[in-house]
C-alpha cells in the first residue's frame, strides 16, 4: 500500500481501495478535490488503522517550485536594470547585474534557503527576492519626471507578462 502521487483525487483513493487491501473507515472529502496537507484519509489494513497524510507537494514539485520563484525575481530585478538603462542610467550595466545569470542576482536567504522553508511546509505560500539592482535617479535624463516610476514598474510587469505568458501555455 505504498501511493507515491503527489496529488492524490478521491477517485484515485477508492480506486487503490478496490483492492481489497483496504477498507474505509472515514473519508470526508468533496468528489474530484486533491487531498491536501491536513485532509486524513484514515483506512483499515488487517484490523489495524492506518492514517494517510498525503503532501501538498512532494520533493520534486518543490524543487521545481523554487526555479520558478528564483528566476522570476531574477527576471524581475534585470527588467528594473534594463529599463533604467533604456533610461540613461548605466549603473546596473557597468555592475554586470543586467545578465540572466542567477549568481549575481541571488540572496542566499530571499533565494534559496525561504523558498525551501516555504516549498517543505504546508499551506502552498511561495515568495522569494533577489539581490536589488542598483540604479541612480539623477541619471535618468531620458525621463526625467517618470524615469522612477518607469524603472519602479519594469519588474512587477516582468512578472505579469510571465504569469500570462506561462497561464497560456499551461493552459
Amino acid at each position: 500500500g505504498v501511493l507515491k502521487d503527489c496529488y492524490l483525487h478521491e477517485k484515485t483513493l477508492y480506486s487503490l481501495l478496490e483492492m481489497d487491501e483496504f477498507e474505509v473507515i472515514d473519508l470526508s472529502l468533496p468528489a474530484d478535490k486533491p487531498v491536501r496537507n491536513r485532509e486524513i484519509a484514515m483506512l483499515k489494513e488487517s484490523k489495524k488503522e492506518v492514517i494517510y497524510n498525503f503532501p501538498l507537494f512532494c520533493m520534486e514539485s518543490a524543487i521545481i517550485i523554487i526555479v520558478i520563484v528564483m528566476f522570476s525575481a531574477i527576471i524581475h530585478e534585470v527588467m528594473h536594470g534594463y529599463a533604467a538603462d533604456r533610461l540613461g542610467d548605466p549603473t546596473a550595466r557597468y555592475a554586470g547585474r543586467l545578465t540572466l545569470n542567477p549568481i549575481p542576482h541571488l540572496d542566499p536567504f530571499g533565494s534559496i534557503i525561504l523558498p525551501l522553508i516555504f516549498a517543505l511546509s504546508p499551506g502552498g505560500f511561495f515568495f522569494g527576492w533577489a539581490k536589488p539592482v542598483p540604479y541612480n535617479p539623477y541619471n535618468l535624463t531620458k525621463a526625467p519626471y517618470w524615469g522612477e516610476a518607469i524603472v519602479a514598474a519594469a519588474g512587477p510587469a516582468s512578472n505579469l507578462v510571465l504569469a500570462l505568458l506561462f497561464g497560456l501555455i499551461i493552459r
